[in-house]
This record gives C-alpha cells, sequence and structure tokens, in this order.
C-alpha cells in the first residue's frame, strides 16, 4: 500500500519485564491462606508472570478442604480464598500426561509434583515451590543433572 504506515503493538514496559515463574500449589496457597511462610512467597512472586498446570486450582481447592476440616480456617474464609485466586492473575497450562509420567518415574514424584516440573522445563522457567522433594527434582533436572548418575 502506498503510503502505508508501519505499526508495531507492544506490550507495556512493566509486562514485558515481568519474568516468568512456575508457581506450584504449596506457594500460591501460602499467598491466599496466612502461614508463617507467606511473606516470604508474596516477595517471591511479586512483578512475575505467575504460570501452573491446569491441576493448580484444584489442589488450592484440595487444600481450602483440609485447612477446613482441621478447623484453622473458616469454610467462608476458604470459599474467598478461592475466588481470590482468579484475581492472582495464574496462567494455566495443560501438560502431556506422557510428560508427566515420565519425569513422575525419572524423579520419583507424584505425577501432579511432576506436571509442575514438565511446565518449568517447557516454559525455561524457575520453579518455585515449598516441596523439599520437587525443589531437589527441579534443581536436578532445570540445570541439566543426570538423575540416574551416582554422586
Amino acid at each position: 500500500m502506498i503510503g502505508a504506515r508501519l505499526m508495531v503493538a507492544e506490550p507495556p514496559v512493566a509486562y514485558a519485564l515481568r519474568p516468568t515463574l512456575v508457581i506450584d500449589a504449596s506457594v500460591l496457597a501460602s499467598t491466599v491462606f496466612p502461614e508463617t511462610w507467606t511473606q516470604e512467597a508474596v516477595a517471591w512472586i511479586r512483578g512475575r508472570r505467575l504460570c501452573a498446570p491446569f491441576l493448580l486450582s484444584f489442589e488450592l481447592c484440595n487444600v481450602a478442604r483440609q485447612k477446613v476440616r482441621r478447623r484453622a480456617i473458616s469454610s467462608d474464609f476458604a470459599s474467598r480464598a478461592i475466588r481470590d485466586f482468579e484475581d492472582v492473575g495464574v496462567e494455566l497450562f495443560a501438560v502431556p500426561p506422557l510428560e508427566a509420567f515420565t519425569l513422575a518415574h525419572r524423579y520419583d514424584l507424584s505425577g501432579y509434583d511432576a506436571s509442575y516440573l514438565w511446565l518449568a522445563d517447557h516454559l525455561q522457567a524457575p520453579l518455585a515451590t515449598f516441596d523439599a522433594k520437587l525443589g531437589a527434582a527441579a534443581q536436578r533436572h532445570l540445570s541439566g543433572e543426570d538423575p540416574t548418575a551416582s554422586g
């Protein structure tokens, strides 16, 4: 087109600078339910693009149910927290089951935990968790360390 002008639409700089972070249910739960480690979790996720497998919302429901059953929180508080989860803005992703199984088998993880690891690897992003076993597997896997190597 004669006289056409190139237009480039870009996201705001703040969006472009938000590094991706995969969070698991332990991290999300600590931001919506009062825990002693809540401030640490909030500090890590602030200003980041948060990502997780679709199962995160169901895991949050399970955490809420356990807390209500133990009488740590009220049912009303749990319901509000689950509603507030939608405001956190976590991008949810499908995880291929065979890929999750492969990682679960390799690192002796649950299929649920392996889905977080797969997503972190797929997005080439760090994984935040309060789960020591998942954290150790993520450190080995994301660093390229062979889990079958002796050491």
